[in-house]
């Protein structure tokens, strides 16, 4: 796999005219070879990117990281990258509006052309965009009216009569005859962009795979809304000027934080778990929540409620009471069975039946600095969790023995993690911020590797060996994936 990284020395000093000239000059000839599937550029001051990066001479370019390009003031075409699967931009300051540029087919007639903009991205990452305001994937709101219009008539006949409708009744949403936009996109990001208004009306259109999206800090965004394929997890928090969120027919669980003006929450389906309201969360909430339960009995009966985790749990004596009755119970009610010799470990419990969080798919955790250890019970019992995201967790020395772990591990921020280490089903790790990571081993159901800022020196101890695994388990035709940036 060929990977090709540039990243510039930082500096406080501006920039001349020349310098930022040259720079330009400079990588306008760096052209990397064909064959390239890694690229990252960090620390660029010039300000527009070279025009290679958006040509097709990038063919087979999966994973794509731009990095602190704070004098660009457009991005890339990259739309039409044919292999890109993974795009992170972080950093781009000057930045304050992404257009039809940044999906790059917007050079001849849409309406006639078959492009299909981004057709194997499957992970979109905005990050530390402190001026953008502005996203659109097509010109201004007349063209998109111009092309729904047209979209319409042609479902209707070629001399477009179906379109028209009687003054004040609504057009039925047209339905292209394929996706053109982000069809294969399974998880959106957008972190610490505070300036950023609104979501473009395209996303909810044409992103016919989405699963996951995760907003953090927009605080001038004031509705997401119209997604109605988004099928799992809608994360928000500090999104303080946050006003509605509706028509999200297909989302099941709902995560929310630090959005005191959160009002509206309307027109849900499925939804089945709204375990992440944070307890800021808690007065707003009793606005729509109710509705929100009655519309679910109305859907469902009542025999499917609507859950309700609320996480207000004991201090840890209180918890290990707990646990210690429990295991008593299941030796005999005079607690006979919770006592071992002096020493020995206790032995792991096996009920007939799965006594804690059978039904957990998802855990996060978050800035929770102290926390020390995992309790081993959620290896023993949570046979569902499929996602796990911890998030500067100093104290943590290990994440280890889940073996029914099966989706996601993400661990980020942990300055005091040592190990990972016996989770045989995660098919992707994603880590950064973690420079005592020493040990990860026995993950023999690795997929793809995610390397953040800062692990690339400390990983060189440990991805040799998962490569290894899981060559001798798969054989030499299925790589490990193994995205590393600066």
């Amino acid at each position: 796999m060929e990977s090709w990284s540039t990243k510039l020395k930082q500096t406080d000093e501006a920039y001349s005219e020349e310098g930022i000239s040259n720079v330009e000059k400079i990588f306008e000839k760096l052209e990397p070879p064909h064959n390239l599937e890694d690229l990252v550029i960090g620390d660029f001051f010039g300000r527009r990117f070279p025009t290679w990066l958006g040509s097709t001479h990038l063919s087979s370019v999966k994973i794509v990281l731009l990095s602190d390009c704070k004098s660009c003031v457009h991005l890339p075409p990259i739309g039409q990258l044919p292999n890109l699967k993974y795009l992170k931009i972080k950093g781009a300051s000057a930045i304050t509006k992404i257009g039809p540029e940044f999906v790059g087919c917007w050079e001849g007639n849409l309406r006639s052309t078959e492009a299909v903009a981004f057709p194997k991205l499957e992970m979109l990452i905005f990050k530390e965009m402190p001026n953008w305001e502005e996203w659109s994937f097509v010109e201004e709101e007349k063209e998109v009216q111009e092309e729904e219009a047209s979209a319409a008539a042609k479902e209707g006949g070629e001399d477009g009569t179906a379109a028209s409708k009687q003054k004040g009744k609504e057009a039925p949403s047209p339905t292209p005859r394929s996706s053109w936009l982000l069809p294969c996109l399974t998880r959106l990001e957008l972190d610490d962009c505070p300036k950023l208004r609104a979501l473009p009306p395209q996303l909810g259109q044409q992103a016919t795979n989405l699963k996951d999206l995760l907003i953090r800090e927009a605080e001038c965004l004031k509705k997401v809304e119209d997604l109605p394929f988004l099928p799992g997890v809608l994360s928000i928090g500090g999104c303080e000027g946050l006003e509605r969120v509706s028509n999200l027919p297909q989302v099941r669980e709902l995560l929310v934080g630090g959005c005191p003006n959160l009002r509206h929450v309307e027109d849900w389906a499925v939804w089945s778990s709204y375990g992440g309201l944070d307890e800021d969360m808690q007065e707003i909430s009793q606005l729509w929540v109710p509705r929100l339960q009655e519309q679910h009995r109305q859907l469902h009966g009542d025999e499917h409620e609507l859950e309700e985790e609320w996480s207000f749990v004991e201090e840890e004596e209180e918890l290990q009471e707990e646990e210690t009755t429990a295991a008593a119970k299941e030796g005999g009610e005079d607690g006979t069975a919770a006592s071992k010799p002096k020493g020995e470990e206790a032995l792991s419990l096996t009920p007939r039946s799965s006594w804690l969080l059978p039904c957990l798919t998802r855990l996060e955790l978050d800035d929770c600095p102290k926390l020390r250890a995992l309790p081993p019970q959620l290896g023993q019992q949570a046979t569902n969790l499929k996602e796990l995201f911890i998030r500067y967790t100093s104290c943590l020395k290990t994440v280890e023995d889940l073996p029914f772990l099966s989706g996601f591990l993400l661990v980020e921020g942990c300055e005091g993690l040592e190990r990972i280490s016996n989770l045989p089903q995660v098919r992707e790790l994603r880590a950064g911020g973690c420079p005592n990571l020493r040990h990860v081993e026995e993950l023999g159901g690795l997929e793809q590797l995610l390397l953040d800022e800062g692990m690339q020196e400390i990983s060189h101890l440990w991805v040799p060996g998962l490569e290894e695994q899981h060559r001798q388990l798969h054989g030499d035709e299925h790589e490990l994936e193994v995205i590393e940036w600066l």
